[in-house]
């Protein structure tokens, strides 16, 4: 009976911990990117960057790597707590790297959100509206289906939360509706930021330009 009462606090452990992490790398976006380039746009210093032969991919990824470099590293330090509940029982090793992967994952999705929304946006106001509404609506809405009894969809495989739902269950080996598709998930998550930060790293210097001709 103590092994498995400790299994079972190890498990609710690890599932309060995962999903704290999991709050926390979905908002970085807001706190950290989505108001890096409307700033300097802001300020008129976006200019300055472009004399030189910087090319829009560098500023992007070059403002986002500095701007996130807090939340990276606060994310790996708690990765040492979230693996605690593998001493306690109840989780095994599968499952905590998996929700490593998916919370890194998140987290990279997020910047990419701020940048994208910050290289279109003319205010900081707007870009985090934006960020924080892409973001609810992609990861949320498909989670708070499945909970009111959905059925998977295509929607539930693009989602952070319901990854996020699947990695961390209770038992790995059971048949969580989405979870064999976690590789998939992880590779399209990638692709999905990638496409993001290429379009940022597109639309910014016009965006640049275009601050020549407004009054």
């Amino acid at each position: 009976a103590y092994s498995v009462g400790g299994m079972m606090e190890g498990g609710v452990f690890f599932a309060i911990l995962a999903w704290a992490c999991f709050v926390y790398c979905l908002l970085a976006g807001l706190w950290t990117t989505s108001d890096t380039l409307t700033r300097e746009k802001t300020d008129g210093t976006l200019g300055l960057l472009f004399l030189t032969d910087l090319r829009g991919y560098d500023v992007v990824l070059g403002k986002m790597i500095t701007a996130s470099l807090k939340s990276f590293y606060g994310v790996l330090a708690v990765l040492p707590v979230l693996a605690l509940p593998l001493l306690m029982g109840g989780v095994t090793n599968d499952q905590f790297w998996r929700t490593v992967g998916a919370l890194l994952n998140i987290l990279v999705f997020s910047l990419s959100q701020g940048m994208f929304f910050s290289a279109l946006s003319w205010s900081s106001g707007r870009a985090v509206f934006w960020t924080f509404f892409s973001l609810f609506s992609v990861t949320m809405l498909p989670l708070i289906h499945f909970w009111l009894g959905g059925t998977t969809s295509a929607l539930h495989f693009i989602s952070p939360g319901f990854a996020m739902h699947s990695v961390s269950a209770a038992v790995v080996g059971t048949p969580v509706a989405g979870s064999g598709g976690y590789w998939p998930w992880l590779g399209g998550g990638l692709a999905v930021s990638g496409t993001l930060l290429a379009l940022a790293s597109w639309i910014i210097p016009h965006r640049w330009r275009e601050t020549k001709l407004r009054p």
